[in-house]
């Protein structure tokens, strides 16, 4: 069994900090992103399409339980590495009892919380997920790379793969194995063309055969820690019309990343959005799509809006996304207290539009002519 190392023994803290101040016993975590979380990068589930795993982790103030159904108890301990020091609890997939399981354990059901409805305890409240927000040191290596990688591929597939006659579906289909190939899950592959993405800002990819320009958006984890990317390639000259919006998604996206500082109030920041797009004959485009939140071990552990009440913490992802028309700029980043660092980021060969702010300069990707 492993060795707690440095990490867990931090995130352990967080959890049973909270168990104090709330009052309770136990939390039991069985959704795919805190399990990831906790264990730094293990996986709980089977099916890919949902945020419920097949095992648990039970955490107490001295201890951590893995709960697990026969059927899964042997791949989750001889193939994936918790980093903890636990007791494993196994069950009949037919009879599983968690609360029963807790009893035997000297755990009464109304001093345990759980993130996974349905398991017969109280859903732990929102202000649970706070213990993720702030990465730990051993985390941040993790995250960079991932962001390379994933920069990487995901330009280089735009710039040299995507070409005037492929579908939309043709593109997110081949996009999604060289992304897989890294390691990968990409969780989210829009892909908008020509006419259609004028009008939706979420496009999910169709039939629609490709002939001017594409817009290509993706979110993709590794070990339950997401990135989150657009970019958008023309074939030909980029109508003005087109170009001016992206600079005005540019901008409002510069705004943000250089605005979001650890301890500020995140309606702020929205707020600084809000502003730029009003400044350039825009007001209203930030109510037509979201403008993006904190990402980390979701797509976006939350969306920032005017009645937000979040703060930015130390060492905390966040990505932006101003769109604009059938523009769009994002980007994945890390704030902490010398300012923000890019996770994802234009690369050397990818146009950029470098935007000064009252913070510095801060390069947010063009359209890519082809």
């Amino acid at each position: 069994m492993a060795t707690v190392n440095t990490e867990q023994e931090k995130k352990l803290g967080r959890v049973r900090d909270y168990l104090e101040e709330e009052g309770i016993d136990a939390v039991l975590l069985g959704r795919r992103y805190n399990f990831y979380w906790l264990t730094g990068g293990a996986a709980n589930h089977v099916v890919t399409g949902t945020r419920d795993g097949e095992s648990f982790l039970l955490v107490t103030a001295d201890g951590v339980y893995l709960l697990a159904s026969r059927v899964e108890m042997p791949r989750v301990t001889e193939e994936e590495d918790l980093r903890l020091e636990y007791e494993p609890v196994e069950y009949d997939w037919y009879a599983e009892d968690l609360v029963e399981i807790a009893s035997e354990l000297g755990l009464e059901r109304d001093r345990v919380r759980t993130d996974t409805p349905g398991t017969g305890f109280d859903v732990l409240p929102v202000e649970f997920d706070e213990l993720r927000y702030g990465f730990t040191d051993e985390e941040i290596p993790r995250y960079r790379a991932l962001g390379e990688e994933v920069t990487d591929v995901f330009e280089n597939y735009c710039r040299h793969e995507i070409e005037p006659g492929m579908t939309e579906v043709e593109i997110a289909a081949n996009l999604a194995p060289e992304i897989r190939e890294l390691g990968v899950e990409p969780t989210l592959i829009l892909v908008g063309s020509d006419e259609r993405v004028l009008s939706y800002r979420h496009p999910i990819p169709k039939d629609k055969i490709v002939e001017d320009y594409a817009m290509v958006v993706i979110c993709a984890q590794r070990g339950g820690q997401f990135v989150n990317m657009t970019r958008t390639v023309s074939f030909g000259p980029v109508p003005r019309d087109l170009s001016e919006r992206q600079k005005v998604c540019a901008e409002v996206d510069a705004a943000a990343i250089a605005g979001t500082t650890v301890g500020r109030p995140v309606r702020e920041v929205l707020g600084d959005m809000k502003g730029v797009y009003a400044e350039n004959g825009y007001p209203e485009q930030w109510k037509l799509h979201h403008q993006g939140g904190a990402t980390g071990y979701l797509e976006r552990e939350y969306v920032v809006t005017p009645e937000s009440g979040q703060v930015v913490k130390d060492n905390q992802p966040f990505a932006w996304n101003p769109s604009n028309e059938g523009a769009k700029t994002e980007d994945t980043i890390l704030v902490n207290e010398d300012g923000f660092s890019f996770i994802t980021e234009p690369g050397e060969s990818w146009p950029v539009w470098a935007v000064e702010t009252e913070y510095g300069v801060v390069r947010r990707p063009c359209i890519l002519r082809i």
